[in-house]
């Protein structure tokens, strides 16, 4: 996927990749939407229940630090009237994890599954909402 995010959601741009964090892992992406609306893209190459909380604890992380994100994307056009979203994307997710994102309102999460397929000239990706 890399930053063509808008294989996630219609109008998604990314504006940053591998974003440092204070908890370890950095931010693997970082669009906005086309209302420029925030948005938290964290990807995993398994089916892991810990995506989830790095997740929450990248969005705890820019919600803690709005003054250094506006300052970071000085001169972009984003809406810091909403919260971020955050979209988790991996194979596939535990049941645990879809009902955690299912029933948390705050952040609002968005799963994400891909699929390797066959194409013609190799191997592609197919991405759909868990």
């Amino acid at each position: 996927m890399n930053r063509n995010t808008a294989v996630l959601e219609e109008g998604l741009q990314a504006i940053d990749a591998n974003i440092p964090c204070e908890i370890g892992s950095p931010i693997s992406l970082l669009a906005v939407d086309a209302a420029n609306q925030l948005a938290i893209i964290d990807l995993d190459a398994s089916t892991n229940d810990e995506l989830l909380l790095r997740g929450v604890c990248h969005f705890d992380w820019f919600v803690r630090n709005v003054p250094i994100v506006r300052r970071m994307y000085h001169g972009r056009v984003i809406n810091f009237s909403s919260q971020p979203r955050l979209f988790l994307v991996a194979p596939d997710f535990s049941p645990l994890v879809r009902c955690v994102a299912h029933r948390i309102s705050c952040p609002q999460i968005i799963c994400v599954r891909y699929h390797a397929v066959a194409v013609s000239n190799g191997t592609g990706l197919l991405f759909e909402r868990a």
